[in-house]
């Protein structure tokens, strides 16, 4: 059986609202809350950010117990869902994804 595992995307830019994972709530970018809130729950064996930005990586990188990913520069873009980039990742690390679709 395959460790219960939690993956974040959290990619650096969007088209709509542009940095909207690195805007600032309450003095945290907005996707620290989905990561810590993960941790905290000690549900999870690993937790992985999946990310295509380095501030993004270093700011999950100081949450304890949080995993960093960089995303494979073929998974990167807004080309891919978050269903996708989540599939694409667990691939790497030997497991199933479920009949997820994916994008190469």
């Amino acid at each position: 059986m395959m460790p219960r595992i939690c993956v974040m995307p959290a990619k650096g830019h969007s088209s709509r609202l542009p940095g909207k994972n690195k805007k600032l709530l309450l003095g945290n970018p907005l996707f620290y809350y989905g990561l810590k809130a993960a941790a905290e729950s000690e549900c999870f064996q690993d937790i992985f950010v999946s990310t295509d930005d380095p501030e993004i990586a270093e700011i999950a990188g100081r949450i304890k117990g949080i995993k960093i990913d960089v995303r494979p520069e073929y998974i990167r873009g807004d080309n891919f869902s978050a269903p996708e980039v989540i599939a694409e990742l667990v691939n790497r690390l030997g497991g199933e994804s479920n009949g997820l679709p994916l994008q190469h």
